[in-house]
């Protein structure tokens, strides 16, 4: 069976030793069902612990570092998701289905259309992240970025190889071609709001090095097409990644 996994904080970590929060106390003891004896491993920072759970105490619960396990290098096609803010619920299944699929940075965007706009990072995104990487057993923890308008998101991001802005007009390409004509280093998905991006705004984007793609003939809401993307760009790395592992051991 495999080894539980939880993210800690640098604050529950004291010379060899951890007092989890309540938050990840209440989660070891209600969801995991850990007892005392049980080992976990604790992500903190990139890095991994091998941790034996003591007693519960005052709501919370000790642990002692067994030992610092080696994360292997990963070979993944990173995933960058921008995304108009919207309400808070799809907002928290983006993050939630996000962080499931692989995504390794969250773009919150401010756009014209755009009908929530949050000044900074809640910390409930960061909880939900953070759960999302316990349930799913990543060895990472994806970034989450403070809202920005949307101009100044495309002036400041990382530039990919490859970034795709989602629409819904006709005879427009499907997003699985400009994965399979070329290969990206990294994917960039852009989900605008509720009827979709501004004339002008558009115009920024196209200018920026986003090309449209679309996801099929019916209108998708925000948090379904960010998420359908992701998924499509996910499922296709993994493809790749097992092809050329199939390819480097029948050419041995």
């Amino acid at each position: 069976m495999r080894t539980p996994r939880i993210v800690a904080t640098n604050e529950e970590f004291h010379q060899g030793s951890l007092i989890f929060s309540k938050r990840n106390s209440r989660y070891l003891r209600t969801v995991l069902r850990r007892q005392p004896g049980d080992e976990i491993h604790v992500l903190c920072g990139g890095v991994m612990y091998l941790v034996e759970l003591g007693e519960w105490s005052g709501g919370t619960v000790r642990g002692k570092i067994i030992s610092k396990i080696d994360i292997p290098a990963a070979k993944a096609l990173p995933i960058l998701l921008a995304f108009s803010c919207i309400r808070p619920a799809p907002t928290e299944e983006i993050l939630r289905h996000g962080t499931e699929l692989g995504v390794h940075e969250f773009f919150p965007v401010i756009a014209e259309r755009s009908n929530r706009r949050p000044p900074r990072v809640k910390d409930r995104w960061v909880h939900i992240i953070e759960s999302a990487v316990s349930q799913c057993g990543r060895s990472s923890v994806p970034t989450v970025h403070d809202p920005l308008p949307l101009p100044d998101f495309l002036q400041n991001m990382p530039h990919p190889a490859t970034q795709l802005v989602l629409v819904s007009e006709k005879n427009t390409p499907c997003i699985l071609s400009a994965l399979c004509n070329q290969d990206p280093e990294r994917v960039a998905i852009l989900a605008g709001p509720e009827g979709g991006f501004a004339d002008r705004e558009t115009q920024l984007i196209l200018a920026a090095g986003f090309r449209p793609m679309s996801l099929g003939r019916n209108i998708l809401r925000t948090e379904t097409a960010a998420l359908a993307a992701v998924s499509i760009v996910s499922a296709w790395r993994d493809w790749m990644t097992t092809r050329e592992r199939a390819q480097e051991e029948t050419s041995r």
